[in-house]
């Protein structure tokens, strides 16, 4: 009976434990998406002293990839004039846009064309913009992390580690984050990103398709029904398998007999 008794609290224990990886794991998602890196590392210390070592090394290892994910982070953050007149690319706004300054919250952007004074060019400022570094997508920072890890004569297999680590603490484009880690050649190092990686893939995936439900919804109580629609065929495009299981649900949510 003791035994069993002693199992049962054993088995309660990890089903806790797995728990609480499970809400870590969302928490530092969430508070590295802000750059608050420091404040991710810090959510794992007391998992590092767990008893057992599968919980204590996880902690650890997260830990790692979160202070990797900071150092690609840092390539950018408060950089000032470093990365000035690198082209930056502005979601839906066409035409030439580079980089003026960098600072702790925000990049300033400017917009540009050129005229010619007989066979002079004359670079013109049209507009200019800041953009919030927490809005910066992850194919943008790359490009920047590139050209500033190459100022610093920063290898590109630390780069590549730091960038996987980025995505991976960030919870985004895990896709991109294994081509960076498999990349870099550091292949025990980053052994257990990856198996981090492989566990948080399908639950990222499983996010998403909620967010996307719900984005769904509230096209339809917006009364765009059109939009929500054409959206329900991308969402069956990109997500086959989840959608044959909620096509009920969903055709329900778009009021179709």
């Amino acid at each position: 009976m003791e035994a069993e008794r002693e199992a049962r609290v054993e088995q309660q224990y990890l089903q806790r434990m797995r728990e609480e990886q499970q809400q870590l794991r969302w928490q530092a998602v969430e508070l590295c998406r802000k750059n608050l890196y420091n404040e991710a590392a810090t959510l794992f210390v007391p998992m590092t002293a767990a008893r057992e070592a599968q919980f204590s090394r996880w902690a650890e290892h997260k830990q790692e990839c979160i202070n990797l994910a900071e150092n690609a982070f840092t390539l950018v953050y408060n950089t000032r004039e470093k990365l000035e007149d690198v082209k930056f690319s502005v979601q839906n706004r066409p035409g030439r846009s580079r980089i003026q300054y960098i600072g702790r919250r925000s990049i300033d952007v400017a917009f540009i064309t050129f005229e010619y004074i007989g066979d002079q060019q004359i670079e013109k400022i049209t507009d200019r913009i800041k953009i919030d570094l927490d809005d910066v997508t992850p194919p943008q920072m790359w490009e920047l992390c590139r050209v500033s890890a190459s100022k610093d004569d920063i290898d590109e297999a630390t780069l590549d580690l730091w960038f996987g680590c980025y995505l991976l603490a960030r919870g985004q484009f895990l896709g991109e984050s294994r081509k960076r880690f498999n990349a870099s050649g550091m292949s025990d190092r980053v052994n257990p990103f990856l198996d981090e990686l492989e566990t948080m893939e399908p639950l990222i995936r499983e996010r998403q398709w909620e967010d996307y439900l719900d984005r769904l919804k509230l096209l339809v109580a917006q009364g765009e029904l059109q939009s929500a629609r054409r959206f329900a065929r991308l969402l069956k495009n990109r997500y086959p398998g989840e959608y044959e299981e909620r096509e009920a649900e969903i055709a329900a949510i778009l009021q179709e007999d």
